[in-house]
């Protein structure tokens, strides 16, 4: 019951109380101090005058006292309704998931994932926006903290390499020399960055659809075409945290480089002056023999300035 039906309430029941008192008092009075021999009469007359009159107030207050009692029950159950709702709200806004439908919207929500992260996980297929946007931003904030970072592509040399080629229309040797390119810039940002941690190097055998970059303000899930739509995930969400399990899961299942050795090269400044001497120093460091790579030469490119591909 609210505020302003209480207070009704109140008043019929002091109404009600006051008219039954005035009505004892005078029936009292009326008993007690009876006109001579009339006392017969008086009785009749105050019965045939006062007692349909209580009744009638009794009957009055009864029924508007139940109409403003079914009336604040009704609110009453709307208040708990509209807590309830909210408190689901509330509860879910951990669940939080936003479609992101243009290519403004997924490059805008990526850059926040950028922002002050405390670590950042890729797993895709070559990594072209993250080799070319978020490691050298993650290497920037690595000047001033600790940021780890996990990293799955497709391994180069899968003989899936070709079926993935062919979904982005791509040569083999191009899609080769992508993910060569990433693996080779995620120790080229590690070893000139100290604070830039790799946890994991990961190269999985299978490509994928759809690539998940992840960090600890939350995660986007893209695809392939850089204007397909796309989803942000709230890292207050238990379906975030499910995303990161899922992830970390499919990191230790694929086959893990070791990136020890690629602290002690000595690597240039900048990713423009790379030069095949390096790639192989790199390649080799991580255990990987260049010869089973083929051609790099394309590679040098390609760490050199790579496309951003929602610029």
């Amino acid at each position: 019951m609210n505020a302003s039906h209480k207070d009704i309430g109140r008043i019929l029941r002091l109404l009600l109380a006051l008219a039954v008192f005035i009505g004892l008092a005078l029936f009292h009075y009326n008993l007690l101090h009876p006109p001579p021999d009339t006392v017969a009469i008086g009785l009749r007359a105050l019965a045939r005058e006062m007692i349909p009159g209580l009744l009638g107030a009794i009957v009055g207050f009864l029924v508007v006292h139940y109409v403003l009692r079914g009336a604040s029950h009704a609110d009453s159950e709307k208040a708990e309704i509209a807590e309830a709702v909210a408190a689901h709200l509330a509860a879910n806004s951990r669940n939080e998931i936003v479609t992101l439908a243009s290519r403004t919207a997924v490059r805008t929500a990526l850059a926040e994932l950028l922002h002050d992260p405390k670590f950042y996980c890729f797993q895709g297929n070559t990594g072209s926006y993250f080799a070319s946007v978020a490691l050298p931003s993650l290497a920037a904030t690595a000047h001033s903290q600790v940021v780890e970072i996990t990293v799955q592509i497709l391994e180069p040399c899968s003989t899936y390499i070709g079926d993935y080629a062919r979904f982005r229309r791509k040569t083999e040797a191009q899609a080769r020399a992508d993910a060569i390119a990433t693996m080779v810039l995620v120790c080229f940002w590690a070893n000139v960055s100290p604070k830039l941690s790799i946890r994991a190097l990961s190269l999985r055998t299978t490509f994928i659809q759809f690539r998940l970059d992840c960090s600890s303000s939350g995660a986007v899930v893209t695809s392939e075409g850089p204007d397909d739509p796309a989803i942000l995930l709230q890292s207050t969400g238990r379906f975030y945290d499910k995303v990161v399990d899922h992830a970390t899961l499919s990191f230790k299942q694929g086959r893990q480089l070791s990136t020890d050795a690629v602290k002690n090269l000595d690597l240039p400044p900048r990713p423009s002056m790379l030069e095949l001497g390096h790639i192989l120093d790199i390649v080799t460091a991580l255990g990987i023999n260049p010869d089973d790579l083929g051609d790099l030469d394309s590679v040098v490119a390609k760490v050199r300035d790579r496309d951003d591909p929602y610029a």
